[in-house]
Protein backbone atom coordinates (compact mmCIF):
# COMPACT_ATOMS: atom_id res chain seq x y z
CA UNK A 1 0.00 0.00 0.00
CA UNK A 2 1.40 3.20 -1.26
CA UNK A 3 2.55 5.57 1.90
CA UNK A 4 0.19 9.35 2.19
CA UNK A 5 2.12 11.90 0.26
CA UNK A 6 1.11 14.27 3.77
CA UNK A 7 1.60 13.18 7.20
CA UNK A 8 1.65 14.87 10.69
CA UNK A 9 5.13 15.76 11.33
CA UNK A 10 7.08 16.98 15.04
CA UNK A 11 7.82 20.57 13.32
CA UNK A 12 6.69 23.20 14.76
CA UNK A 13 4.86 25.66 12.47
CA UNK A 14 6.12 28.36 13.96
CA UNK A 15 9.69 27.83 13.31
CA UNK A 16 8.18 27.09 10.08
CA UNK A 17 6.48 30.39 9.57
CA UNK A 18 10.18 32.22 11.09
CA UNK A 19 11.95 30.62 8.46
CA UNK A 20 9.46 32.40 5.61
CA UNK A 21 12.32 35.03 4.38
CA UNK A 22 9.25 37.67 2.77
CA UNK A 23 8.57 40.29 5.55
CA UNK A 24 5.08 40.80 4.48
CA UNK A 25 4.15 36.87 3.80
CA UNK A 26 6.01 35.87 7.32
CA UNK A 27 3.41 38.54 9.08
CA UNK A 28 0.29 37.55 7.40
CA UNK A 29 1.02 34.10 7.95
CA UNK A 30 1.59 34.62 11.77
CA UNK A 31 -1.58 36.79 11.93
CA UNK A 32 -3.71 33.92 9.83
CA UNK A 33 -2.15 31.32 11.92
CA UNK A 34 -3.54 32.83 14.73
CA UNK A 35 -6.81 33.61 13.72
CA UNK A 36 -7.03 29.48 12.17
CA UNK A 37 -6.61 28.19 15.66
CA UNK A 38 -9.19 30.82 17.44
CA UNK A 39 -11.78 29.45 14.20
CA UNK A 40 -11.17 25.80 14.48
CA UNK A 41 -10.64 25.56 18.03
CA UNK A 42 -7.53 23.08 17.41
CA UNK A 43 -3.60 23.87 16.85
CA UNK A 44 -1.45 24.11 14.15
CA UNK A 45 0.46 21.16 12.74
CA UNK A 46 2.71 20.67 10.42
CA UNK A 47 1.82 17.85 7.57
CA UNK A 48 4.59 17.32 5.45
CA UNK A 49 7.64 20.36 4.88
CA UNK A 50 5.28 23.14 4.04
CA UNK A 51 1.24 22.49 5.08
CA UNK A 52 -0.08 23.71 7.88
CA UNK A 53 -3.05 21.90 9.22
CA UNK A 54 -5.74 22.58 12.01
CA UNK A 55 -7.18 19.50 13.76
CA UNK A 56 -7.16 16.06 12.07
CA UNK A 57 -9.30 12.63 11.66
CA UNK A 58 -8.43 9.15 11.27
CA UNK A 59 -10.31 7.11 8.83
CA UNK A 60 -11.00 3.65 7.36
CA UNK A 61 -12.29 2.42 4.03
CA UNK A 62 -14.49 -0.68 3.39
CA UNK A 63 -11.20 -2.03 1.24
CA UNK A 64 -9.03 -1.40 4.50
CA UNK A 65 -6.91 1.51 3.38
CA UNK A 66 -6.97 3.96 6.47
CA UNK A 67 -5.04 7.21 7.61
CA UNK A 68 -5.50 10.40 9.44
CA UNK A 69 -6.21 13.43 7.49
CA UNK A 70 -5.90 17.17 8.88
CA UNK A 71 -9.46 18.91 9.25
CA UNK A 72 -8.62 22.30 7.24
CA UNK A 73 -5.74 23.91 5.82
CA UNK A 74 -5.04 27.47 4.72
CA UNK A 75 -1.18 27.22 4.27
CA UNK A 76 0.67 26.31 1.48
CA UNK A 77 4.47 26.92 0.45
CA UNK A 78 4.17 28.02 -3.10
CA UNK A 79 6.60 29.39 -5.38
CA UNK A 80 7.45 33.16 -4.66
CA UNK A 81 5.91 33.85 -8.57
CA UNK A 82 2.68 32.34 -7.85
CA UNK A 83 1.61 34.57 -5.04
CA UNK A 84 1.39 38.13 -5.79
CA UNK A 85 3.07 40.59 -3.37
CA UNK A 86 1.74 44.14 -1.91
CA UNK A 87 3.46 46.26 0.20
CA UNK A 88 4.12 46.31 3.47
CA UNK A 89 1.97 47.54 6.02
CA UNK A 90 2.79 51.06 7.44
Amino acid sequence: MAEPALRLTDVDPREFIASVDHPVRRADAEILLELMEDVTGQPAAMWGPSVIGFGHYHYRYASGHEGYEYTMTVMHSPSPESVPTRKPRA
